[in-house]
Order: C-alpha cells, then structure tokens, then sequence
C-alpha cells in the first residue's frame, strides 16, 4: 500500500494489471503513476522526472496515448501541448519557449508531421 492507504499494484484474477499503479526508477524514484483495466494503461497518467516534478500528464485508452497530453521541461515550466490518436500525434502541437511564449505550432495528422509550421 502507498501512504493513502489505497491497494497499489494489483493483478486481477488472469494476472493481468489492474487499478492504480505506480512505476519506479531503479533508483526507487516515482516513474509514473495511473489505472489499469485488463492489463491496459486507461485514463489520466502522469509520467515524472527522476527529481520528482511531472514531466507529462495525458490519457491513455486500451493502453494507447489519447487525447490532449501537456509536457514540461525538467525546470516544472511547460514545454509543449498535443493531441494524441491511437498513439499518434494528432492535431496542433504547441511548444513553448522557456520565457512561455509560443515557440512554433506544429500540425500532426496520424503521427506524421504535415508540410505547414505556423
């Protein structure tokens, strides 16, 4: 159990993962934290440095990056903000410089890059 008592770390009936679960460094150190349903990462993750501050937080669904993921620099400040699709880049990404101005937004279609740079 972690220090709010909860279950952690968990294999269902079939050996599979499931509910909350932490991932460390070798270290000992946070990886990541999030759900598993099935054996599937699912819903809201957060991955983290080896310091400790975040580095990404996103969705996962059926074990694939989903939805609006936000990345930071290893300082806490925000590094850039994308969509994912079925593992793939998928829309706008935007990186930021490190003053938090926009830096360059970048179109995604199926994980491929596209011609124009905003």
């Amino acid at each position: 159990m972690n220090s709010t008592n909860h279950l952690i770390n968990l294999l269902d009936h079939s050996g599979r993962k499931t509910g909350l679960w932490e991932e460390y460094y070798t270290d000992g150190t946070l990886m990541s934290r999030g759900m598993y349903e099935a054996g599937l990462k699912q819903g809201e993750w957060q991955i983290y440095y080896r310091k400790g501050n975040i580095r990404a937080r996103g969705a996962y669904t059926n074990h694939q990056m989903s939805g609006e993921w936000v990345f930071y620099r290893e300082t806490g400040d925000l590094w850039q903000v994308g969509s994912f699709h079925c593992d793939q880049k998928h829309g706008i990404f935007v990186r930021y410089n490190r003053d938090g101005s926009i830096q360059d937004e970048t179109p995604f279609v199926n994980g491929r890059k596209s011609n124009i740079t905003r």
